[in-house]
């Protein structure tokens, strides 16, 4: 089963410092439906996210200087309405809890099966959804 998007294109933001991981995936999704961006560092991320709207972040800790971590921080700090989705290559280091206290909501541990991205993407962004009936401030 693929998951398709709700209504209309989600916008996805995808950090990965790795091109072919980054290139594989983006393809993938875009066959789902998400208008992907895609970012290669932690200062392209910051360009991206202040140039732009998007429905979910997609992004690897262990991205260069600055850090992932510090990343997050900055996110949740100008962007905390915009869920995050974080790839992970170890959970040694208490990455996975740093991640989570900085307002990630829920990770991905590689290397990952496709259907549990999209899926985890799919939950996310429902649960993320404004509810019928309310309002945007």
């Amino acid at each position: 089963m693929i998951c398709m998007p709700l209504s209309g294109a989600k916008k996805i933001l995808l950090t990965e410092e790795d091109t072919v991981v980054r290139d594989g995936l983006a393809k993938l999704l875009k066959k789902d439906g998400y208008q992907i961006t895609k970012a290669s560092s932690s200062s392209e991320l910051i360009r991206q996210i202040n140039a732009g709207s998007f429905d979910l972040i997609l992004v690897d800790v262990h991205l260069g200087q600055p850090e992932g971590i510090e990343v997050l921080k900055v996110l949740k700090d100008t962007k905390p309405g915009i869920p995050i989705l974080a790839m992970v290559s170890h959970t040694s280091g208490g990455i996975v809890e740093k991640a989570l206290k900085e307002g990630v909501i829920d990770y991905l541990i590689k290397p990952f099966n496709i259907s549990t991205i999209k899926k985890k993407i799919a939950k996310i962004l429902k649960d993320n959804q404004p509810k019928q009936g309310e309002m945007s401030a």
